[in-house]
């Protein structure tokens, strides 16, 4: 039996560099229940399998918190 551990509605599969990005919490937040979200980044891995180099930087990203929120505006037109 696999635990997945998350309200799968707030699990986004991208597949590629990572399998999931997964916002813990924005069912809640969504009714109104909580105001506050965990945003996890979620590789699965069969047996013995290793994350790549790729994944690995990106941990290393997520553990040191060099993340960013960006706004793109685009003009009327």
């Amino acid at each position: 039996t696999i635990y997945f551990g998350f309200t799968p509605a707030d699990a986004r599969f991208i597949g590629s560099p990572v399998d999931y990005i997964i916002f813990d919490g924005l069912t809640r937040v969504a009714d109104d229940k909580e105001d506050e979200i965990q945003i996890v980044f979620m590789d699965v891995k069969k047996g013995s399998g290793t994350l790549t180099r790729t994944q690995r930087l990106i941990r290393q990203a997520v553990e040191k918190k060099s993340v960013a929120w960006k706004t793109m505006r685009i003009a009327d037109d």
